[in-house]
């Protein structure tokens, strides 16, 4: 199961992924552009040069991956002294267990997170 959280324009504008860069900068240089990816958008990128194939989608989720992880490690070098065992397990890359119970009745489900021993 994958949280699914809302992408808004500040976070999208700190992801710095190489083609959809030089797509936005070729959107400053050409206005008409922007109607041509209203029109038709996997069209208009396979003309820009932009082909979203399963390699396309695996380097942006790495590079997605990694801002999450450069955003830990920010918050993670502004509190040295913090104990946040979650915090010091997802820098150390190890797994992050949680404990789900799901009422059978009403079939809600309730999720906290587990510590290793």
């Amino acid at each position: 199961m994958q949280k699914r959280v809302k992408i808004d324009r500040t976070r999208l504008e700190r992801f710095k992924f190489q083609p959809v860069n030089e797509l936005k900068l070729s959107l400053d240089k050409k206005p008409e552009i922007k109607e041509k990816l209203r029109e038709d958008f996997r069209g208009t990128l396979k003309a820009q040069g932009i082909t979203i194939d399963e390699d396309f989608k695996r380097q942006i989720r790495a590079e997605w991956r990694e801002t999450i992880k450069s955003d830990i490690r920010k918050v993670a070098d502004e509190n040295p002294e913090s104990k946040n065992w979650y915090l010091k397990r997802v820098l150390a890359n190890e797994p992050i267990k949680l404990k789900v119970k799901v009422d059978k009745e009403t079939g809600i489900n309730t999720k906290s997170l587990r510590r290793s021993r």
